[in-house]
């Protein structure tokens, strides 16, 4: 059982979150998996603020094609909430080292209409991008996926 079936608005001992934790007018978060010379999943995940979900899988991804689902309208804004708090907009748009063969990991958020990727590919820097990533990843996982 996820969490938002737990917790959340209406539920027992629910508590609003403070204004600082708030998801602003973030509309949708993507995450981009690339390829690279082994087996490294392509896919992009993107989750939007009005509760649909679209999936992208390229080689080696867990499911290959088009795919609509619908993302927990609760968890989104707690992950949308946690992108504000890590400073996402202030981010260097790429965080690279100079090697070859690693996968590309992207991370685009659309908020007031305007959006920013970053870029990350050989270093796990900001530490906050892998919470995202991963938490993206953990969400999709509870989507039920329809083929496009």
């Amino acid at each position: 059982m996820s969490q938002s079936q737990e917790y959340g608005p209406g539920k027992a001992g629910y508590q609003p979150a403070p204004v600082d934790y708030e998801p602003g007018d973030i509309t949708s978060i993507k995450l981009h998996r690339g390829v690279c010379f082994g087996t490294c999943p392509d896919y992009d995940v993107t989750l939007n603020s009005d509760g649909t979900a679209t999936y992208a899988g390229g080689q080696f991804a867990p499911r290959q094609g088009d795919y609509t689902g619908e993302v927990n309208q609760w968890e989104f804004d707690n992950l949308a909430a946690f992108v504000v708090r890590a400073g996402f907009f202030d981010w260097n748009d790429e965080y690279r080292l100079n090697v070859t063969d690693l996968p590309t990991y992207e991370i685009t958020v659309t908020k007031g209409g305007t959006s920013k990727t970053v870029l990350q590919y050989g270093m796990n820097e900001p530490p906050d991008f892998w919470v995202i990533a991963e938490v993206v990843d953990g969400l999709s996982d509870d989507i039920t996926w329809t083929p496009a």
